[in-house]
């Protein structure tokens, strides 16, 4: 950090308390997990830790500490990103992620369809024959499935994720995809 001698305290460590673990106030903070698929902690420094700390200050700061006055506030697309944009360590994956979630629930929430979702969802001929799959039809699709829209989306990009983790790049299967089985 910029501007700190070696005797100055960061700014994640003048928030450490005495009830903070040591691993945190060294710099490392360890946050135990019932979720053995996760690997049992997640590993956090100090970084994180600060810029964690600054986006709770800003939410305080700016929007009352309720980070849903943010979604009071901007209604439109365009705003929402714009205001999620300035969040530190909020990038545009992380926000259209956000929005995608958010799609619904607070007015102005409607990101695109995202690409990869895009993608797996003509991969698997969804939602059927016609124009390329966008919200609309796979929120169709999902209601008519008694799914929700978001987990729907997410799942198909799931899909493409997996293709390309696997060094696959664009099915070969098709039908016989592997990864749908």
């Amino acid at each position: 950090m910029a501007g700190l001698t070696a005797s100055e305290p960061s700014k994640a460590s003048r928030h450490a308390d005495k009830s903070t673990p040591a691993s945190s106030r060294s710099g490392i903070c360890r946050r135990h997990s019932s979720y053995p698929k996760f690997g049992g902690y997640a590993r956090y420094d100090e970084r994180t830790v600060a810029r964690l700390q600054d986006l709770s200050e800003i939410i305080d700061e700016r929007y009352d500490g309720q980070a849903a006055m943010i979604g009071q506030r901007f209604t439109t697309y365009p705003a929402l990103r714009a205001a999620l944009d300035v969040l530190p360590g909020w990038g545009p994956v992380t926000i259209q992620l956000f929005l995608r979630e958010l799609r619904g629930v607070w007015p102005g929430t409607q990101p695109p369809l995202d690409p990869r979702a895009k993608y797996a969802a003509r991969h698997l001929g969804l939602p059927g024959p016609g124009p390329a799959p966008d919200v609309p039809r796979l929120a169709q699709l999902a209601a008519e499935s008694l799914t929700d829209p978001r987990d729907l989306e997410s799942g198909v990009a799931r899909l493409t994720l997996a293709h390309h983790r696997r060094g696959m790049g664009p099915c070969p299967g098709g039908d016989r995809c592997v990864l749908l089985t």
